[in-house]
């Protein structure tokens, strides 16, 4: 199945103070690390959507075999930047046949993972794989041909999860209870560093 990859990366980080894209893990940039776990699951193309601090974010993915692109109305949410992205992906690559979308701040997302939920993508009974955390479902998600214009359909301030909530009967879930970590506040990043350290 021909996948592309698009990560959502545009927010302005309000929860964080600043860019959580720039947050420091190791070294590395959060963002750069959650990409470089996509490319190497080797499931699909990657595109990054990005908006917030573009020039920032988007030098901070040098070197980096994905697309780049901007979402100029980013401030408009998590909707508008998934358009921007499915919009890029049926121009650049129409023979793609699933999308799957993710987030650039849920940092045990990596590449294995991203492979275990491609993998379950194939059976044609469940058009939309998606993972399962906090008792509800959510992204990384993969939604088949079908539903790219619902996708195209959103709200701009409403994500994926509400095509996955209105299509449960067609959908896949992967338990995933690391998924429930992300980073939106200093908080979250400090536990989460903390919590690496212990190991």
């Amino acid at each position: 199945m021909q996948i592309s990859i698009i990560i959502l990366a545009a927010g302005s980080s309000s929860r964080m103070g600043s860019a959580k894209q720039l947050l420091k893990i190791d070294d590395e940039f959060l963002l750069r690390r959650v990409v470089k776990e996509a490319v190497g699951a080797d499931i699909g193309a990657v595109v990054v959507v990005v908006g917030s601090d573009e020039a920032s974010v988007r030098e901070s993915l040098v070197a980096l075999p994905v697309a780049v692109v901007v979402n100029k109305n980013w401030q408009q949410g998590m909707g508008a930047s998934i358009k921007a992205g499915v919009r890029y992906v049926l121009n650049a690559r129409p023979a793609t046949e699933a999308i799957l979308i993710m987030v650039c701040d849920q940092p045990h997302v990596d590449a294995l993972y991203l492979q275990k939920i491609a993998n379950e993508s194939i059976h044609p009974d469940k058009p939309i794989v998606a993972s399962f955390y906090n008792e509800t479902p959510g992204v990384p998600a993969i939604f088949s041909a079908p539903y790219f214009a619902d996708l195209l359909a959103l709200p701009d301030a409403q994500g994926a999860k509400k095509v996955i909530q209105e299509n449960l009967m067609q959908t896949r879930l992967v338990d995933f209870p690391e998924g429930a970590i992300d980073l939106d506040t200093p908080d979250d990043f400090d536990r989460f560093v903390n919590r690496r350290g212990e190991h």
